[in-house]
């Protein structure tokens, strides 16, 4: 990592990066997190809903630090943002209208039709979810277990030839690859670039003193706008990866 000192406000992915799919973080990442949080702002952001979040970080941080005004919660990839001051509270949220809804639902079902899909044998949930700011698709559903995932993105992946058909059909707004399964669509700009942007303006800091993990930072990947945002950018493959990089933050 160059220069960890430099870095004034630390912003994460969630899935793949603090924790696996969908999944709560593990003790040892959230110790460390919480630690970092007594260092300096810390920022997670991710393509998930607000309810995801509390699972995987915001509820079983707590126990490890319960003062957690360092802490701000971006969920649907920056489309909102909760602050903690005594209790949580939402600063702002961009909703999809329920027009911009049904057209995006309506595109991903022509996608799928156009690059061939055939729907799983089993479905784990809705195979789209509507998140409030954003439509998520995931090919197997929305609560299917990690290890299918994990096989499905090995050997059966179709989301490049997914998300170029959506591109085609939704040229007006963003899709991105995300997590193991999962395409994001979002308002044009509503992306992590944007959660960069909004990021940056809250805390008042320049972008070269942010830093952002994900595991996601490629074309088409839902943390590559950060990086063409311009804030200085670590890929990893998984958390183990990111808690190295939180121990290299916290000087352990």
């Amino acid at each position: 990592m160059n220069n960890p000192t430099r870095v004034k406000v630390a912003m994460f992915d969630v899935d793949g990066t603090l924790a696996k799919s969908k999944q709560p973080m593990d003790a040892s990442g959230l110790g460390l997190l919480a630690d970092l949080t007594r260092k300096m702002p810390v920022v997670i952001v991710g393509g998930g809903k607000k309810e995801l979040f509390w699972r995987q970080v915001v509820r079983p941080i707590a126990k490890f630090r319960p003062d957690l005004e360092n802490l701000r919660v971006m969920p649907t990839n920056g489309a909102s943002l909760y602050i903690w001051n005594k209790h949580w509270s939402r600063k702002y949220e961009l909703r999809l209208t329920k027009a911009e809804g049904r057209r995006i639902r309506e595109a991903i079902k022509i996608a799928l039709k156009r690059i061939g899909f055939e729907s799983p044998g089993r479905r784990y949930g809705n195979l789209i979810e509507d998140r409030g700011a954003q439509i998520t698709f995931s090919a197997l559903g929305q609560s299917a277990p990690l290890p299918v995932k994990e096989t499905w993105n090995r050997q059966s992946d179709i989301r490049p030839r997914l998300l170029k058909e959506l591109r085609r059909l939704l040229p007006d707004l963003d899709s991105h690859i995300a997590g193991l399964t999962s395409i994001d669509i979002t308002r044009r700009g509503i992306d992590k670039g944007y959660a960069v942007r909004r990021a940056q303006e809250h805390f008042h800091v320049k972008k070269s003193d942010m830093l952002f993990v994900g595991d996601a930072i490629f074309p088409g990947g839902n943390d590559y706008p950060a990086k063409k945002a311009g804030i200085p950018c670590l890929r990893v493959n998984g958390p183990e990866e990111t808690k190295r990089i939180i121990r290299g933050l916290i000087g352990r």
